[in-house]
């Protein structure tokens, strides 16, 4: 499971450009994470991605970030990684897909 949380990690490193870049230029980016993925390690994540604020309450975050999860007929997981803005960022959204093996 930790490397499942190691692979999400990644992926949010590589999150769209919109939202690094923006988080870059200001860092008061508030994110709320509702990971229902399989073997999700939602405090792994927040320790490791330190470029946003976290935040615990869906209603006050500037994007809501949804993991989910499927499994593969090959053994390993897709992960979607779907990136929903809300407040100043209403109307922005993208979905990023990870396929990771075993």
């Amino acid at each position: 499971m930790r490397r499942e949380s190691m692979a999400l990690a990644a992926a949010l490193l590589l999150a769209p450009v919109t939202v690094a870049a923006q988080a870059a230029i200001d860092p008061a980016v508030e994110v709320f994470l509702d990971c229902n993925a399989h073997g999700c390690d939602s405090e792994h994540i927040r320790n490791e991605i330190g470029f946003v604020n976290w935040v615990r309450d869906r209603t006050a975050s500037d994007v809501h970030l949804l993991v989910t999860s499927l499994s593969t007929g090959g053994g390993g997981a897709q992960y979607l990684l779907s990136f929903v803005g809300s407040g100043a960022y209403a109307g922005d959204s993208t979905t990023l897909r990870l396929v990771t093996e075993e």
